[in-house]
């Protein structure tokens, strides 16, 4: 394990979660890469109070994988399933259907700090997806990070792609301060993980 390069892909490894760079022990799915990218973007904040909220909790290893390298931090998960198992002093999840806002934004009122990152993890949906995004981004602190996982889900059919297309398409256009004037700072796209930095104060809209 010496031989892996990011303290979160070691964790990753050592919690059996697919979102590392190594096939994880008693996990048949392959590894998605996906730490390497997380770890550069969160180790400034890997020792300060954060609040991380995670769609999608499966077996648990990612919780415990964040758990671990936050160890200071708060983290929220929600699944379709009672998870309550991997309840502990800084881990609270829930049940809950991501697509369900009213549902997540009861959640959040039970939540007195700004989320710091999102990781969506869930149902890979892309009409769910926006649900939760919708919800969840306007409570996401400025500078904070909103992660969507399993991009190649979206291929799946004409339908799944369309639309989330559409959705990236809308994001872009927000980056570039035309439309809505959600606060973006950037949009960086890796193989099936997209990560969407809020601005660190909220943009006033061009007319030029």
């Amino acid at each position: 394990m010496s031989t892996i390069p990011d303290r979160l892909s070691r964790l990753a490894v050592k919690h059996r979660t697919d979102k590392g760079t190594m096939q994880p022990k008693n996990n048949p799915l392959s590894p998605k890469r996906y730490t390497p990218h997380y770890n550069k973007l969160f180790s400034e904040m890997r020792e300060q109070p954060i609040t991380l909220f995670e769609i999608g909790i499966a077996h648990g290893y990612s919780l415990k994988m964040w758990e671990e390298y936050f160890p200071a931090g708060m983290i929220y998960g929600i699944d379709t399933k009672d998870s309550k198992r991997f309840d502990s002093k800084r881990v609270k999840t829930a049940i809950c259907k991501q697509q369900d806002q009213a549902q997540l934004t009861a959640l959040l009122a039970g939540i007195d700090t700004p989320l710091d990152i999102v990781i969506d993890d869930g149902s890979h949906v892309p009409a769910d997806q926006i649900a939760s995004f919708e919800v969840l981004f306007p409570a996401l602190r400025f500078g904070g990070y909103y992660a969507i996982e399993d991009l190649h889900t979206h291929y799946v059919d004409a339908d799944r792609l369309s639309t989330g297309m559409s959705f990236w398409s809308l994001l872009l256009a927000n980056l570039n301060n035309r439309v809505k004037n959600l606060p973006i700072a950037s949009i960086k796209f890796y193989r099936g993980l997209v990560i969407i930095q809020k601005s660190k104060r909220k943009l006033k809209v061009s007319t030029a």
